[in-house]
């Protein structure tokens, strides 16, 4: 039963929005991650992110969306939505 370990993990995605200053809709989109990605995202999972975006950014929702497309598509190998065939048009 980890209602304890969704709650730290809820504390921890609200002091990660509050720290770099996220849109409501970045804060929703963190909360509707699963909780490993979720954890990938704000640097909490030993990987190259940190938890406190460091330099000079202008959008740190930007940069943060960024992060949550790659933890999505490193989860997803092998196939994905967009892969697939193009239909030609018709004529």
């Amino acid at each position: 039963f980890e209602l304890s370990g969704s709650r730290d993990l809820a504390s921890e995605i609200d002091r990660f929005v509050r720290v770099n200053k996220l849109e409501d809709r970045c804060e929703k989109i963190l909360r509707d991650l699963d909780p490993r990605k979720a954890k990938e995202v704000m640097g909490l999972s030993g990987g190259n992110n940190t938890f406190e975006l460091s330099g000079d950014v202008r959008d740190p929702t930007a940069v943060v969306l960024a992060r949550v497309r790659k933890a999505r598509e490193g989860g997803a190998r092998g196939g994905g939505r967009r892969g697939g065939r193009r239909r030609s048009p018709d004529r």
